[in-house]
């Protein structure tokens, strides 16, 4: 019968377990001794995968943050070519282009080497904190959109577009980021609380309901109040598979419902509460280490791109000021009476070549402006997205890092002219 389901299975590695079993069962061996083996098995070999899977993103992480630098090199001298050398504008599109191309491939791989898990169960019914957070999200991502937007239509800037824009969509991604929080101490709880039920539930003999009865309800930890109102619901006499599925859907865990769903397939099984439970438990704890491995990584990592992105995005728009500025003065001693005063012909620059020193007049400032603005919404996009797909989590989430990418590049871009004027304006 194994070898007939492994036939039809397209999973390789339960196709290969279950022609292993089929071997185990034909030579006689006890399932429980072939079981447990094949458990200590898996357990390691998912340590070892995710912790290679991890090892990959911290790499990648390090790597993505050098092709964000040289991403800003390559925009800040292409401007500085256009002003040495007339270039044509497919050229700096092209490497621009290029460069913006390689960003996202780079935010890609970063999003593939993190290790693939749920952490937010999809159920129907879910913590209150995140029905909240999804309500909220239909009103203010929306309406963020359309505030972002028309403020670049109506002021014809897309600074404050952004400021607008992060500011709208952070309650949600704060939020989201807030519930995120509550799961992952949910998470560190129920190792714990799986372990305590099963071994009370062993200790004296009795039911499951009897047993997180008799438990001091401190001991669980944030758990608290999802345990007392599971115990609550148990104790009315309302349907044990009602309680639990409820209690899962509230938690908004995906661990704690694939945990509780081990511990409770096994007790209605009529399993030994004390090994059930200390197997789920097990599990539990095993994946939480690993995701705080993993938070390590993904919280250093989204800490520096902040400053970072905030830092690209000064360094760029310095750079188009000063050159704007410096266009501005070539141009006004091209038509001032300088020249003539020199004994220079006005007439005889226009037979000057275009690499001249005269030739920074002609630096076009609107396309550079355009040029700059496209790199730094992409940027914004990109480093937004890249946070969230090395820490992992719930989808809204993204609004978090994105907003924040969002407030930081328009405030940065709302005050770096302020300072370029006042450090060059005098001087000039």
């Amino acid at each position: 019968a194994c070898e007939v389901v492994a036939e039809r299975t397209k999973s390789q590695p339960m196709r290969s377990f279950l022609l292993r079993l089929a071997g185990s069962l034909g030579a006689g061996e006890k399932e429980a001794d072939f079981l447990q083996r094949e458990t200590e098995v898996q357990f390691e070999a998912h340590r070892n995968k995710y912790e290679r899977d991890l090892e990959g993103l911290r790499k990648w992480t390090d790597g993505f943050v050098a092709l964000e630098v040289s991403i800003a090199l390559i925009v800040i001298i292409s401007i500085v070519s256009m002003m040495i050398f007339p270039m044509g504008p497919f050229m700096i599109l092209g490497l621009c282009t290029v460069s913006l191309l390689v960003a996202c491939v780079g935010a890609y791989l970063i999003y593939r080497s993190a290790p693939a898990e749920l952490i937010t169960h999809n159920l129907p019914l879910r913590s209150p904190l995140q029905h909240k957070t999804m309500r909220l999200a239909r009103i203010l991502l929306p309406l963020g959109l359309i505030l972002g937007g028309g403020l670049v239509l109506l002021t014809g800037d897309f600074k404050w577009g952004l400021v607008a824009a992060g500011v709208c969509t952070f309650p949600v991604g704060f939020l989201a980021n807030r519930y995120h929080g509550e799961i992952e101490a949910r998470d560190r709880d129920a190792s714990s609380f799986l372990r305590a039920v099963g071994g009370i539930s062993a200790a004296i003999g009795t039911t499951t309901t009897e047993a997180i009865g008799r438990m001091d309800l401190r001991s669980v930890g944030t758990l608290q109040h999802d345990v007392r109102r599971l115990r609550t619901r148990l104790t009315n006499g309302i349907s044990s598979n009602l309680c639990w599925e409820r209690f899962v859907a509230e938690t908004g865990s995906e661990l704690i419902r694939r945990s509780v769903d081990i511990f409770w397939d096994g007790i209605c099984a009529g399993g030994d509460a004390g090994r059930v439970g200390y197997y789920a438990s097990r599990y539990a704890m095993h994946i939480q280490l690993l995701r705080a491995k993993r938070a390590l990584v993904a919280a250093t990592f989204g800490w520096l791109m902040l400053p970072m992105h905030m830092t690209l995005v000064a360094l760029l728009s310095f750079i188009t000021e000063i050159f704007a500025l410096f266009s501005g003065e070539i141009v006004k001693a091209q038509q001032s009476g300088l020249t003539q005063s020199a004994g220079i012909d006005p007439a005889a620059l226009s037979g000057l070549p275009a690499n001249d020193a005269i030739g920074f007049g002609s630096l076009d400032m609107t396309f550079v402006r355009a040029m700059v603005t496209v790199v730094i919404i992409s940027l914004t996009l990109v480093n937004g997205f890249v946070t969230n797909a090395a820490s992992g989590g719930d989808r809204y989430r993204l609004c978090y890092t994105t907003s924040l990418m969002a407030i930081l590049a328009g405030t940065t871009l709302l005050i770096v002219p302020v300072l370029v004027d006042v450090i060059f304006g005098g001087i000039l």
